[in-house]
């Protein structure tokens, strides 16, 4: 009888014991997705450069010449810029700036979230930047209608780090990227004839880490499979190629 009531006793010093594993278990799960939920955001970046033309002089083709609106350039590339959130959770207000040395100019654009059919905006400091520009320019036209030379200069003097700041810069807002999403930027650039193209990005937001990072090469050619080319995607501003 009394082996009987032993046996049927619960071992409570197992039970503690497990208990208190199973609190200790949840306590280092539950910390874990804390530091994964609050921990930066990944966002990679990769831009892709297609030549357009190049203008050259030629002793036995002739000269090649390459305008952009009317204006000479030496050479012309369209620049394709990609914006992958990699983390766990979405970002919301991102402030993108795709900016580019001295010696390139960034021309037309276009920006948009991949499936997404609404374009990005300007950020309302850099429109702001476009505003005062357009507004100079107006003075400036005004001021040589009327012979204020003096006043010409003034404005020219003025407009000239909005223009430099404008040329070599854009500044983005985006409302949201969520995880997994791409957001792409366009850009008709025009590139010194001795120089080489190099567009880079910035994100103005806590708790978010840009780097840029090559996308995934396939190793099918490897096994006689043709590497895809990309193509001329299409342009919003005026090209044209002289040759002589």
């Amino acid at each position: 009888m009394a082996m009987t009531f032993l046996a049927e006793m619960p071992n409570w010093p197992f039970l503690f014991l497990g208990a208190i594993i199973s609190a200790i278990i949840g306590g280092i799960v539950t910390w874990l997705l804390m530091v994964i939920r609050n921990r930066r955001v990944p966002l990679t970046y990769h831009v892709r450069y297609d030549p357009i033309g190049i203008s050259g002089s030629d002793s036995i083709h002739g000269k090649v010449e390459v305008t952009i609106g009317g204006t000479p350039a030496q050479k012309l590339y369209m620049s394709n810029i990609r914006l992958t959130n990699r983390g766990w959770r979405d970002v919301k207000d991102l402030e993108v700036k795709v900016y580019c040395s001295q010696d390139m100019r960034l021309a037309s654009e276009s920006a948009y979230i991949e499936g997404e059919p609404i374009a990005l905006k300007h950020t309302g400091e850099h429109q702001g930047e476009w505003t005062r520009l357009g507004k100079a320019i107006e003075n400036r036209e005004q001021a040589m209608t009327s012979g204020d030379q003096a006043e010409v200069q003034r404005l020219n003097h003025a407009m000239d780090p909005i223009f430099r700041s404008l040329s070599t810069s854009r500044c983005y807002a985006v409302p949201v990227l969520m995880r997994g999403q791409t957001a792409r930027f366009t850009h008709m650039t025009k590139v010194a004839h001795n120089a080489e193209p190099g567009i880079f990005l910035s994100c103005q937001k806590a708790g978010v880490r840009v780097q840029y990072k090559e996308p995934f090469q396939p190793i099918w050619h490897l096994w006689g499979v043709p590497r895809l080319k990309p193509g001329l995607p299409a342009s919003s501003c005026p090209v044209s190629f002289g040759w002589w």
